[in-house]
């Protein structure tokens, strides 16, 4: 019985001593600060659930960047420090122009006693974070140079001008103006993508000098983009790009102003696309034409067998080559060489090209935009591909009327290719009654000749020159018609009392016998002439 009014006994006074504990228990808590290169003063506010009276509290804090750059802050209580329910300090950063963009904290220690209860305490470690989101070195200065930035993602997958991928098309327009009185010389534009996770520049630039009048502006464009190079395969997407512009005549340090945009730099897990698409602007057919690019893989994950497919109709282009594995934001060369087909249309044509995996599929972003891309290459001299032959003649035999007459046509295939000729004597009817050909239809190879015999029935009243036509006929076009001329020699005037005796064979033998009959003519005439006297 006597055990068990002790322990009654002791559960009381445990529990007596818990409520007067929670009756006196002192909570505090604070607002938070964030200072900047523009605001380096800010009110903190300490608060407590009962009265309490302040016992100590840190009068300075350092806030250190990633490069142990550091900013030094003043903390000084501005209210009362006992019987109090809250408490006001002021904090006061020193800015150092060195210190990183982005932002970083620090905290300062708070230690409060019950007002009622020296026996409850409570500490608190109110935090303060000072962010860096002035390009300016000491925030903005001077106020005579005014900026306007527009991003445009000119050409990529980024759907967004504020969400790009590597290798995104990015164009920024900068505007400046000098709205002061004065002349403002040695006008610098720097500008660049901050990570503000590894507090790092991706790309980090300038432009070069130049002077505004008052009232002046003066337009900037840049034009860049993100090399997957730069990046590391664990980067976060969050970045910041950054503008300022100041005077290096004045220094940055009193007149400067800055501009900045928040932008997703999209990583995919696996997505390879092409970039530094090279090939001539334009050509003739025939040319053999080199194209080359760089495969490059802008995912996070390594990429196994990829491959590349190359086609164009009209250019006769239908191939798939090989690439092989390519490493997360790393590189592969792209090699082709095809030749102009001949007889193309002068105009721009166009080749297409597909990124593959190691399926054969092509490779697809979040958004279902195909890793596919189009080159365009213009045909400025395309000769049309002709079809040619050469003719030349010479009298085989013949060439008296009313006999044959032979002749004998040589045809050489002149053209680029390949040909089969049909040919035709025209033009002869005034001279000749019929021609009969040897051969009327051939196949010549590019520089090749063959002899065509044309015997031709020669009119028995014809004489000296004459002409006909040799006609070559290709693919069922007339390319070429030759003009030949031809001396008949007509039929000798003694005929009609010779009987064709005298022929070209005997003519001298004939003349001979004649010539002797003239002398006997003569010698006998002579005699004569004696005996009479």
């Amino acid at each position: 019985m006597k055990s068990k009014i002790l322990g009654l006994l002791s559960l009381s006074i445990l529990a007596t001593i818990m409520f007067v504990s929670f009756a006196f228990a002192l909570t505090l808590t604070a607002s938070s600060v964030t200072l900047t290169p523009d605001t380096l003063s800010a009110t903190l506010t300490v608060d407590g659930d009962e009265s309490f009276d302040i016992s100590s509290y840190d009068t300075t804090a350092i806030i250190t960047d990633s490069d142990n750059n550091d900013i030094s802050v003043a903390i000084n209580l501005t209210s009362g420090s006992t019987n109090i329910t809250s408490a006001t300090f002021e904090i006061t950063a020193t800015n150092n122009k060195d210190f990183n963009l982005g932002t970083a904290s620090t905290t300062f220690t708070i230690d409060a006693v019950s007002t009622a209860n020296s026996s409850v305490t409570d500490s608190l470690e109110a935090g303060i974070t000072f962010d860096n989101d002035n390009f300016c070195s000491l925030g903005e200065q001077g106020g005579n140079l005014d900026i306007d930035v527009n991003i445009d993602n000119v050409k990529g997958f980024g759907e967004k001008d504020d969400e790009w991928y590597p290798l995104d098309d990015i164009e920024v327009t900068v505007k400046v103006k000098n709205k002061g009185n004065d002349k403002i010389n040695d006008i610098v534009i720097e500008w660049g993508l901050y990570d503000e996770d590894t507090e790092t520049w991706i790309i980090d630039d300038e432009e070069s000098e130049f002077n505004l009048k008052d009232g002046k502006k003066k337009e900037v464009v840049l034009n860049f983009n993100v090399n997957p190079d730069d990046l590391d395969e664990d980067i976060d997407e969050d970045f910041t790009f950054y503008v300022k512009v100041y005077s290096n005549d004045l220094d940055e340090d009193n007149e400067c102003t800055g501009a900045s945009d928040s932008i997703k730099l999209t990583i995919e897990d696996d997505f390879v696309i092409l970039d530094d698409i090279t090939l001539p602007e334009s050509a003739s057919c025939g040319d053999e034409i080199q194209m080359t690019a760089d495969v490059w893989n802008i995912g996070q994950d390594d990429q196994d067998a990829v491959s590349v497919t190359i086609y164009s109709k009209d250019l006769g282009i239908n191939e798939e080559l090989a690439i092989g594995d390519v490493n997360a934001f790393d590189s592969e060369k792209l090699d082709f060489t095809f030749v102009v087909p001949e007889e193309l249309d002068k105009k721009f044509y166009t080749i297409k090209l597909w990124v593959n995996d190691e399926d054969g599929d092509v490779y697809e972003n979040e958004n279902n935009d195909e890793s596919e891309f189009s080159v365009p290459i213009k045909i400025e001299s395309c000769a049309i591909k002709q079809t040619m032959a050469a003719v030349s003649a010479e009298i085989e035999s013949g060439g008296k009327a009313g006999e044959d007459l032979v002749i004998k046509t040589t045809i050489t295939n002149t053209g680029d290719d390949s040909a089969t000729y049909s040919i035709n004597a025209a033009g002869y009817t005034t001279w000749a009654d019929s021609v009969d050909l040897d051969k009327s239809t051939i196949t010549l190879d590019k520089g090749d000749s063959e002899n065509i015999l044309m015997t031709f029935s020669v009119k028995s009243d014809v004489e000296g020159e004459n002409t006909f036509d040799v006609e070559i006929v290709s693919e069922n076009e007339l390319i070429t018609k030759q003009a030949v001329s031809v001396e008949i020699e007509g039929k000798s005037r003694f005929s009609g009392i010779t009987g064709n005796i005298i022929t070209e064979d005997n003519w001298y033998l004939w003349g001979i016998g004649i010539l002797n009959i003239v002398l006997v003519i003569i010698i006998i005439v002579v005699a004569v002439r004696v005996v009479r006297r």
